[in-house]
């Protein structure tokens, strides 16, 4: 009899058809654990995928999750703020890095470490949402080694990792609506949050990444101001980097739509991305901020704050770029309400600009607090921006342009030192689901107790069957990871494999 039995989850991060897998546990034991009926699977835990055919892990489709969250940032002292669009309240509080994954140093600046625009902090940055309603960002660490960090927007993605059997994470204990980080293990866990779910490097030190965006096939792309290079990334765990493009200028900002990632950039054209065969073309604007891009692929609009003012619309199609007026407001966000029309951020005008998909302008509204940086729409079709004069967001109504909450939602609290808010992006995952209402990424994983403690795992294969090829245009990877004990496994690295 043993104490502790060597445990040895399988995981099968998929984008494609798995069947029939087989993991050996070591001579010492000889052990076989083989799944390839539907009971094998069912035993497993899995996201965004079915059993079609029988006998296999396919994915969905899965509809976006439509959610009632915002999600705003502030790089002073890297916190993520999560809010319920309903009720105006804090639902979450997190540190914008985790600084050890599985026990392993992500290299990274010490979470919370104040931004001082050289060589401190992680200053986060930009926001994006994904299907599974999970939030990516990037945090830009000026000087030093910037990073790629994901957030669950569920509880049920969290990661128990201390083998507790509950989630340990933020949460407004007091019913006060405001989580308070002086409250630590009650309202706060900063790096024992278990909803943090990984950080991930990007880019060289220095490289700065600035912009982050999710596509239609679900793969995370994350841009570098300094060295002009957009990354994609396969988004399941353990995440890996699939492709490296040079797009050339400086990466400010980017969105999806269509086939295509829209990159705007400080010193430029304007960029676009194919996602699949990674071609990049232009549009000649000149520098722009923020970027929200049609779902149908050709048309980006885009901040005009480094050239001066106004909004530009990015044709890919004509290749060309046409200036609409802002009454002398400098831009930074642009975003789309579920009407397609373009919504603006004057960032020096202190107000909000509605524009028909012509380019009439249809609205100016003023917006509570200085300077409004940031814009999206929920799924309720309200408008939300972040502003970063008097610390807020603030909710508008997209029809009338009224302001819902007034006079803002603060993003601080009792002891939280995290003043000035700073994003522009899809921070509530709306303009995903307008692209393609469908997720295709999904993951399974098993657990395989080899019997004794320390006993090695020495082979994987998998789609040894005729049904379990994976097809064209899809990756199918599969990672491992083995410990002693169930409360090890959690804090326990994931190596990827190579069948056979």
């Amino acid at each position: 009899m043993h104490a502790r039995s060597r445990l040895t989850p399988l995981r099968f991060s998929a984008i494609g058809l798995l069947a029939a897998a087989a993991l050996h546990a070591g001579a010492a034991s000889a052990q076989t654990k083989v799944w390839t009926v539907d009971p094998d699977f069912d035993a497993g835990t899995s996201s965004n995928v079915q059993h079609k055919p029988s006998g296999t892990v396919v994915l969905g489709p899965t509809p976006v999750s439509k959610t009632h969250l915002v999600w705003v940032n502030n790089y002073n002292y890297g916190y993520i703020v999560r809010i319920d669009s309903q009720t105006g309240k804090q639902t979450s509080r997190f540190d914008s890095v985790l600084n050890t994954v599985n026990g392993q140093s992500t290299g990274v600046r010490p979470a919370t470490e104040f931004c001082n625009w050289a060589n401190t902090g992680n200053c986060p940055g930009r926001i994006t949402t994904d299907a599974n309603g999970d939030v990516w960002i990037v945090n830009r660490a000026f000087g030093t080694q910037g990073s790629l960090s994901k957030f669950s927007g569920d509880i049920k993605h969290c990661i128990d990792r201390n083998n507790n059997g509950k989630i340990d994470t933020s949460n407004d204990a007091d019913g006060n609506g405001v989580i308070d980080n002086t409250k630590v293990g009650v309202e706060y866990f900063g790096q024992a949050d278990e909803c943090i779910l990984t950080t991930i490097p990007v880019g060289p030190v220095g490289a700065l990444p600035r912009a982050v965006a999710v596509d239609k096939r679900g793969k995370i792309w994350a841009c570098t101001h300094n060295d002009g290079k957009c990354y994609r990334y396969n988004p399941n765990d353990p995440v890996v980097l699939e492709a490296t493009v040079t797009v050339g200028g400086n990466p400010y900002s980017a969105a999806t739509g269509g086939d295509y990632l829209f990159v705007s950039n400080s010193s430029g054209a304007t960029r676009r991305v194919h996602i699949t065969t990674l071609a990049v073309d232009t549009a000649p604007c000149p520098g722009t901020y923020g970027v929200v891009g049609d779902p149908g692929g050709n048309v980006a609009y885009l901040g005009g704050y480094f050239s001066g003012d106004g909004v530009y619309k990015a044709d890919f199609g004509a290749k060309a770029c046409t200036k609409w007026g802002s009454n002398g407001s400098s831009v930074t966000a642009t975003t789309l309400d579920l009407q397609g029309n373009v919504w603006a951020a004057g960032h020096s005008s202190k107000t909000i600009l509605k524009y028909a998909p012509s380019g009439a302008l249809l609205g100016i509204y003023p917006s509570p607090g200085a300077n409004p940086h940031g814009l999206s729409v929920d799924f309720q079709g309200n408008i939300w921006a972040v502003n970063d004069g008097q610390f807020c967001l603030a909710e508008f109504d997209s029809q009338t342009g009224a302001l819902m909450k007034a006079p803002g939602i603060e993003i601080g609290g009792p002891g939280v030192l995290d003043r000035t808010p700073y994003l522009y992006s899809d921070f509530t995952g709306v303009q995903l689901d307008r692209q393609a209402p469908y997720t295709y990424v999904g993951s399974w994983e098993g657990t395989f107790d080899g019997g004794v403690p320390a006993v090695p795992w020495s082979k994987l294969k998998w789609n040894g069957e005729p049904q379990g090829a994976v097809p064209a245009e899809t990756t199918l990877v599969v990672s491992v990871r083995a410990a002693d004990s169930l409360a090890a496994i959690g804090q326990a690295s994931y190596a990827l494999a190579t069948n056979g």
